[in-house]
């Protein structure tokens, strides 16, 4: 035939379904409900310029003039009309478009600028007398400051770096010496001297121009969901329903590194900088095992690749995350900087089944499964072989060579129910007790005595033919041989050895 059907069958485990809820800051403004409905895809800019009126103040959401302020900055950096922008918040907002083919366009194009720049400027103050901050000193007025940044944090990015000017900077202005008097301007004190080198520095006014440049980021966005049950009876497809609230992709771990860990953590306000590496180092006292440094962090991206400031954070420990988040209470200092914490937690769904802890055992634990096999068969059976010539130590040295380095039952027995290959067996050590008892049974039914030699043994003779039971004596000879060689002093060929050390559990195997 030409033409053909290919039916495939997908077993899924049981924790495949599993995704993490999505977690959003507080400070990001979700668009209304019309604006959701009206369209069909979605594009989050972040990184705007604040806006700031003309007397230096910040602007507000609650304003509808400096929302509109939002909408006309967006709508001309990706050539949108301003129906199509919500804002988020003053430096961030939604975009919404009717179809997919207009927003892959839009992501294809990016932003018109994607770096803005309004550099910052330094001159003399000149503005209201603030004798009370002076103190008889000179007072130098930076304009164009982020409002978003404090007086602390604003000093503290402009005289960062390991240069002798800025250590020299820093030894003459300290966190006292500013002020914000506007949420975008600062005052600094210092003396005449420092002032004039502040003022002639090209490093500094470099600085300054660094810090005023935003760079544009843009994300793909998306309707949130909830499954509210089946599509149908057969209950095959689980019934997804948009709801109305707009996340990011990088809200969320991604599916496959959410599902290959037991707990995922997610750090806000992470230096975009810093390496896996460094973060593997911080948390693996934590940990019980060591830390995979590529595939237990994961960075969150841009649509452009550039690193943004969350990562999410995955532990397969089963007390990991626990001790890590016992010891901490949301906040923990990373580099110099204070990063935010949040557990994921998983998004319902109705296939979904709890994940399945693997199990832990002890070297005893482990060391009494091999040696004390009394308890995993019949031990009238054993008794049964050992009054017909089978010693006991034959059988627990059988035992044993059988469980030792043995993988197969650490396969069967030993796995999680989703990894099992034969799934019947529910109790742990029940494919070892089923093989030990299968063992003593086989043995019981070829057992050969001179009273009843066994039906293969009789199948050698014909029939009325006298049974020949040499074969039984030169058994009986060739088994005091061998206990001979073992235990040549039981015969009082050599001196019992004395022993030198105590053997060890595992020597005594």
């Amino acid at each position: 035939p030409t033409k053909f059907a290919e039916i495939r069958q997908e077993n899924f485990p049981g924790d495949y379904h599993r995704k993490g809820r999505a977690i959003t800051p507080k400070d990001r403004k979700n668009p209304p409900k019309e604006f959701v409905h009206r369209f069909r895809r979605f594009i989050y800019v972040s990184g705007l310029p604040h806006h700031v009126d003309d007397d230096g103040m910040a602007g507000d959401m609650q304003n509808p003039v400096h929302q509109q302020k939002v909408k006309e900055l967006v709508s001309k950096l990706f050539d949108v009309k301003a129906e199509q922008v919500s804002p988020a918040n003053m430096s961030s907002a939604f975009i919404g478009y009717p179809d997919k083919p207009s927003r892959v366009a839009a992501l294809a194009r990016g932003p018109a600028n994607k770096l803005l720049v309004k550099p910052l400027t330094i001159a003399k103050y000149e503005g209201p007398d603030h004798k009370d901050f002076a103190k008889n000193k000179f007072v130098l007025e930076i304009k164009n400051v982020p409002p978003y940044l404090q007086a602390k944090a604003f000093l503290s990015k402009l005289l960062q770096g390991e240069d002798d000017v800025w250590g020299e900077y820093r030894k003459h202005v300290g966190p006292r010496d500013v002020i914000k008097p506007t949420d975008s301007s600062a005052l600094i004190r210092v003396a005449d001297d420092v002032a004039n080198s502040m003022l002639e520095s090209s490093i500094l006014r470099k600085r300054l121009e660094d810090l005023g440049a935003t760079r544009i980021r843009y994300f793909k966005a998306k309707r949130d969901y909830m499954i509210v049950g089946y599509v149908s009876r057969l209950k095959m497809l689980p019934d997804e329903r948009a709801n109305d609230k707009l996340v990011l992709y990088g809200d969320s771990a991604s599916h496959e590194f959410y599902r290959s860990h037991l707990d995922v953590i997610q750090l806000r306000n992470l230096d975009p900088t810093i390496s896996k590496e460094y973060l593997t180092t911080y948390f693996q006292p934590f940990c019980q095992f060591e830390r995979d440094i590529r595939g237990s962090i994961e960075f969150e991206t841009c649509f452009e690749g550039l690193r943004t400031d969350r990562a999410y954070v995955g532990f397969d420990g089963r007390d990991d995350c626990e001790n890590f988040m016992k010891y901490h209470d949301g906040r923990i200092q990373v580099a110099g900087r204070t990063v935010y914490v949040k557990k994921l937690i998983d998004r319902y769904h109705p296939d979904a089944r709890p994940i399945q802890l693997r199990g832990e055992r002890s070297e005893e634990e482990i060391l009494d499964s091999m040696i004390n096999w009394e308890k995993l068969v019949n031990m009238e059976d054993v008794e049964f072989l050992e009054q017909n010539g089978i010693r006991r130590e034959i059988i627990a040295d059988t035992f044993r060579k059988l469980r030792w380095r043995n993988q197969t039952f650490s396969v069967q027995d030993h796995s999680i129910p989703d990894e099992k290959i034969e799934p019947h067996r529910v109790k742990d050590g029940e494919h070892l007790k089923e093989v030990m008892n299968e063992m003593v049974r086989l043995l019981k039914e070829n057992l050969a005595t001179r009273e009843d030699p066994g039906d293969m043994h009789l199948s050698f003779h014909e029939p009325g033919e006298e049974i020949d039971l040499e074969a039984f004596d030169e058994e009986e000879e060739r088994q005091k041989y061998l206990h001979k060689i073992a235990h040549p002093w039981i015969y009082g060929d050599v001196p019992k050895p004395v022993k030198e050390k105590t053997k060890t559990k595992w020597e005594s195997i």
